[in-house]
């Protein structure tokens, strides 16, 4: 399935989906029902001559619902050549996509670029598709640009990632990131590893207060979740501070441990290559000397 955003605001999907003839017999027909939180399905009657294994690319369209919390999309396939399926089984797909983040004002896009900054752009358009906010291509390779983005409150954006290259922030030309935070520090979107695009879609809310005064406190942010190849730590300290890290199964077992020198006072970003471990759930400890943080992480690594 493609054409999803990871988080949705807007109320709104478009699927592209493959269906593939896996019976010995060539499909010339079958219909294709669609919905979102159990709402009424819409039905696209597909047409053609699938011979064994053969596959066709779908282009649904646009079904609206209302946001929840958790969305669940459901597509499944009824009545192959006009008869009940053999297998059924494999007929129905579910996806739950959670609505999209409600960030506090003003937002932060922060690229890391790679070995070709000049492919890279991004922009944010809002519900009508006009592009409101937009960046790059940029300079400078192996380079970390942020930008303050101001726009109008209590309603929903789309970010979009744009590799002119084809092959995202990672890793035929190095290693480089796209991240969205907002005035709280929360990190709500992030991608390397993503082709031509990616996107998310993000809410604006008011303006719910942010005590000014000092950091009393450090900032630790672990993400994606679930990691595929790669993990990302955020780390904003009050103080200078060696850091250390250390992953563990849910048996305890430590599975990997490494230590990230003493780091300055302020923002930084650091990586860690996920492929080296088994996919499953594990326990991350962070440890500035100061603050301890431990998440629980899913690797989903392809």
């Amino acid at each position: 399935m493609d054409n999803l955003s990871p988080a949705n605001c807007f109320g709104v999907v478009e699927p592209v989906i493959v269906i593939r003839n896996n019976g010995q017999n060539a499909l010339s027909q079958t219909t294709i029902k669609y919905s979102v939180n159990n709402g009424d399905p819409m039905i696209y009657p597909f047409t053609g001559n699938l011979g064994l294994f053969d596959k066709a690319t779908i282009d649904l369209p646009a079904y609206n619902f209302g946001v929840e919390e958790n969305n669940i999309l459901k597509i499944w396939s009824e009545s192959p050549n006009g008869v009940a399926d053999e297998y059924p089984k494999n007929d129905t797909i579910t996806v739950v996509i959670p609505q999209g983040y409600r960030g506090v004002p003003n937002i932060v896009v922060q690229v890391k670029t790679d070995k070709a900054p000049a492919e890279f752009t991004w922009e944010i358009r809002d519900e009508a598709g006009n592009v409101v906010e937009e960046g790059g291509p940029y300079p400078n390779q192996n380079t970390i640009y942020k930008d303050t983005v101001e726009i109008p409150i209590n309603t929903c954006y789309t970010f979009h990632a744009i590799d002119a290259g084809g092959n995202g922030l990672c890793c035929d030309n190095g290693i480089g990131f796209v991240k969205l935070y907002d005035a709280t520090g929360a990190n709500f979107f992030v991608a390397n590893k993503f082709g031509s695009e990616a996107s998310t879609q993000f809410w604006v809310d008011s303006y719910i207060g942010v005590e000014s005064g000092a950091v009393l406190h450090d900032k630790i942010s672990v993400y994606p979740n679930p990691a595929s190849e790669m993990l990302f730590i955020s780390l904003s300290l009050k103080k200078d501070a060696d850091v250390e890290m250390s992953i563990t199964d849910l048996s305890g077992k430590k599975v990997y441990e490494t230590g990230f020198g003493r780091l300055s006072t302020g923002d930084h970003d650091l990586t860690l290559e996920t492929s080296g471990l088994t996919n499953g759930m594990y326990m991350v400890r962070i440890s500035t000397g100061r603050e301890v943080v431990v998440r629980r992480i899913m690797i989903s690594n392809k």
